[in-house]
């Protein structure tokens, strides 16, 4: 055997031994990670403690588990946590902070906040994996991928509008991820970091932040809220059903046969938002709006048990013997424990004082509840359904004055008057809403003083303490983060040409969106109106264009799909605005712009910054993840070729790529797109700093036709700076990725 001979015997050998060890650790935390889920509570994998997360104290409280269950600790986190989760290797959870846009680190030995990881905008659900922290987040349609060890973002993988809830597969190979407004789950292979398909459960589908894997039967349950905004003759239950939808993981297609109506099995609740599955077969739903949890068998379909626990629960965790449930109420500071042998709730603990005055959490929650007769009949809708966090639910609605398409009601309280008709004066015009669409008896005693219309009536204001309540809770309604403010003044050319077109004489936007609040609270004629569905006329009230990315369809009628609908498909006379004029160039300068507004004013403060890392390194240590990325799995000649290879750690190291061919001959790769001869080995990158993170795009080429058909290897291999590749022992990380070439 020639000495090149023996070289690629001895690095396949030990290529194919990696290989084997890394198939076996899989195996084993396939049994570790069994169908992670986020939450907002979670138990630790001994049982000895439940974490839960206090949205409006901005902390975490732990809880001990012993014979009688008590508060141990409670601990400052960012700002309006979200979601937690337990590292099961290691004595550390993570917990999402929504306003702050990062993750803070807890150390439970101690119970103490160890530092944060900064991710990216408006993040909600976290779950683990062996290797990586996944984090959703909403307002950049994005899932960070934090590396484990040294908790550094590695990369970010894109996926459809506002993705929210996250689940594992029990071998860790899938992240399922559900999408707020559409219903959808995205399935992302962590192998190869990339969505590998999107699986509608219904286009009514919405508010949609949980989702669980039930390992035995290959499905996931979705709780969801379906909205009915097609129906022409909306009546106060049918505008809105609560559903626990079904998708089969094997087929990912959704089960339409088998989603669980749960106002028909059960009793109408309101907003069903977290579940999750007993070893008993039983799904526990529990719904945010009605403040109860429905109990189903599984095997029957049939609810077994109806349970009241506290004001606005959203999430719930099990114990590991299955025998207790724990219900986070989030706005009673407490959490409901449940005797899930005898389906019973047995005990409510206080875990957090939420610092809100009186009289705003009384209103926040009245705008969070349909289970009072006086906000909703039959506990069917409550303001939370359609403005959830006080936000939009991304549909149009056919109401008695037209159609309407819902508005944020984020800032709400600086821009009155409210409606798009700009008929509701005064917060507590909100009265009518409850009495006319949620067909509640109201909030007040005698006339909603709304007739002929609300800004021609004697003011609500003082005539009932509950109205004045749920008032001042809307007036705290702001926004959570402004994920354009690095670009909005900076030297970005598109948003700089877009803020120049918007204040110009030329187009004419700033004399109707003035700033600070873009908007000048009157009504126009901007020729979107008319026809025989609209019973008030054609004048709208200007919207403002805060946080207008974030709320498409746009128009009153949401015939927008999209900003550039706006400024050209629905402005065919220029009345909204003088745009017609415009080049592409122009269009997307301005649409850059309307993406950076502040959502505050002009300036809005960042988010506290992540001081320092949390993550202890030994002198000299060397930390590092690597993983290759290819957007498909099977390709021809002809197709474009694009591997890339991300990196992050600490400390320095060399890096090795290489393209395994299917008889096992290989050829290395360089950065630059130089490639070895056959079977030689050279280094890719000589000392690279891990701590910076890097995305180094390896190939970029047309297929040729003349590559072999069959099954390729990409492998790629970070070893101690200096060190010899063919020791496995300087290995600090590898990752491999498999295609094929028909």
């Amino acid at each position: 055997m020639s000495a090149s001979e023996m070289t690629l015997s001895l690095i396949m050998g030990r290529m194919q031994t990696l290989i084997v060890l890394l198939a076996f650790c899989l195996a084993i935390q396939a049994e570790v990670f069994a169908a992670a889920k986020s939450s907002n509570i979670t138990v630790t994998s001994d049982g000895e403690f439940l974490l839960v997360v206090n949205p409006d104290s901005d902390s975490v409280s732990i809880v001990g588990l012993g014979v009688i269950p008590a508060l141990v600790s409670e601990i400052p986190v960012g700002r309006m946590p979200q979601s937690i989760a337990v590292d099961l290797f290691f004595p550390f959870a993570y917990v999402v902070n929504r306003m702050d846009d990062s993750v803070t680190v807890l150390d439970l030995r101690n119970n103490t906040a160890m530092g944060c990881v900064a991710v990216q905008d408006e993040p909600f659900a976290v779950v683990v994996g062996s290797n990586y922290l996944f984090v959703s987040n909403q307002g950049s349609d994005s899932i960070s991928v934090i590396h484990r060890a040294s908790l550094l973002p590695l990369m970010s993988i894109s996926t459809a509008a506002a993705p929210k809830g996250l689940a594992l597969s029990d071998d860790g190979s899938r992240l399922f991820v559900t999408h707020f407004f559409s219903g959808s789950v995205s399935v992302i292979d962590t192998e190869r970091m990339q969505v590998i398909a999107v699986v509608s459960t219904s286009s009514l589908a919405n508010v949609s932040q949980s989702i669980s894997i039930d390992t035995s039967r290959d499905l996931a349950y979705l709780p969801q809220t379906f909205s009915n905004s097609t129906n022409k003759a909306l009546l106060f239950d049918t505008t809105v059903a609560p559903v626990v939808s079904v998708v089969d993981l094997h087929q990912l297609v959704n089960l339409r046969t088998h989603r669980i109506s749960l106002d028909v099995i059960d009793e109408p609740v309101g907003l069903p938002i977290d579940l999750l599955r007993t070893p008993a077969d039983l799904l526990y739903v529990v719904n945010a709006a009605s403040n109860d949890v429905t109990v189903i068998d599984l095997k029957t379909n049939i609810a077994t048990a109806h349970l009241r626990v506290g004001a606005n629960p959203r999430g719930i965790a099990l114990s590991p013997d299955g025998a207790r449930a724990f219900v986070n109420n989030t706005l009673s500071g407490s959490v409901s424990i449940i005797d899930t042998i005898a389906q019973k709730v047995t005990q409510e603990l206080i875990v957090t004082d939420i610092p809100l005055s009186p009289g705003i959490l009384n209103g926040k929650r009245l705008f969070n509840d349909s289970s009072s007769p006086a906000i909703a009949r039959e506990q069917w809708i409550a303001c939370a359904s359609c403005h959830f966090d006080g936000a939009h639910d991304g549909r149009t609605w056919f109401f008695k004055d037209g159609l309407r398409n819902t508005p944020s009601l984020l800032g709400v309280a600086e821009t009155l008057p409210m409606h798009w008709s700009g008929d509701l004066d005064e917060l507590h015009d909100v009265e009518s809403t409850v009495r006319n669409i949620q067909a509640g008896t109201g909030l007040i005693p005698g006339a909603d003083n709304c007739t002929p219309a609300c800004d021609a009536a004697p003011p609500n204001s003082g005539r009932s303490a509950d109205l004045d309540d749920l008032a001042r809770y809307m007036e705290t309604l702001r926004f959570s983060s402004n994920p354009s403010l690095e670009n909005f003044g900076a030297p970005d050319p598109r948003v700089q040409a877009g803020s120049l077109l918007f204040h110009s004489a030329q187009t004419g936007c700033v004399v109707c969106h003035t700033p600070p609040l873009f908007t000048d609270r009157r009504r126009h004629d901007v020729g979107t109106g008319g026809g025989p569905l609209e019973a008030k006329g054609s004048a709208f009230d200007t919207p403002s264009l805060r946080s207008i990315a974030r709320t498409p369809p746009y128009l009153h009628d949401g015939s927008a799909l999209t900003l550039r609908d706006v400024l050209v498909n629905r402005n065919p006379s220029d009345l909204h605005g003088v745009t017609s004029q415009l080049s592409n160039a122009d269009l997307g300068n301005m649409e850059a712009f309307l993406a950076a507004l502040p959502y505050q004013g002009v300036v809005m403060s960042e988010p506290p910054a992540c001081q320092r890392q949390p993550v202890a390194v030994q002198p000299g240590e060397v930390l590092a993840a690597i993983e290759m990325t290819l957007a498909e799995q099977t390709y021809r000649a002809g197709d474009r070729f694009i591997l890339e290879l991300h990196t992050v750690g600490i400390g320095t190291a060399d890096l090795y790529g290489a393209v395994i061919f299917p008889d096992d001959s290989f050829i290395s790769l360089n950065e630059s797109f130089a490639l070895s001869q056959l079977n030689q080995i050279t280094r890719m990158r000589h000392s690279l700093l891990l701590e910076h993170g890097s995305k180094l795009e390896l190939l970029n080429l047309v297929l040729p036709g003349n590559l072999a058909k069959g099954n390729y290897r990409a492998i790629g291999i970070a070893v101690a700076e200096g060190t010899d590749v063919l020791d496995t022992a300087n290995w600090l990380a590898v990752d491999e990725i498999g295609f094929m070439i028909e």
